[in-house]
């Protein structure tokens, strides 16, 4: 069947649920939607200032904790945590962030 049958999810959100777990990945759908622009800006300073491995690392984090545990994407305090996850230096970082920078 096109949408649905036999070993299909029955709505999209089981659907990736349901994708993730079969190769081994959780994701969470309870956190609170929100302004993901201070998340980007980060992203985007840390590209500039680290090696790709500590982009990579970030990345990863930043994910794991928005999709697997399910926190906010506003939140400061899981991006600086995230920062100190992934080796970036976050001294200054909270003075950082609502510059807009």
């Amino acid at each position: 069947e096109k949408f649905g049958g036999e070993g299909q999810p029955p709505d999209a959100m089981f659907g990736l649920g349901w994708q993730a777990a079969e190769v081994g990945l959780k994701f969470t759908f309870t956190q609170t939607m929100s302004n993901s622009m201070d998340a980007l800006r980060l992203l985007l300073k840390v590209q500039r200032e680290h090696s790709p491995d500590v982009r990579e690392t970030f990345y990863e984090n930043i994910a794991r904790k928005y999709f697997q545990e399910g926190r906010t994407l506003a939140d400061w305090d899981m991006l600086i945590e995230a920062a100190a996850e992934s080796e970036v230096p976050t001294e200054g970082l909270r003075e950082w962030l609502p510059t807009g920078d």
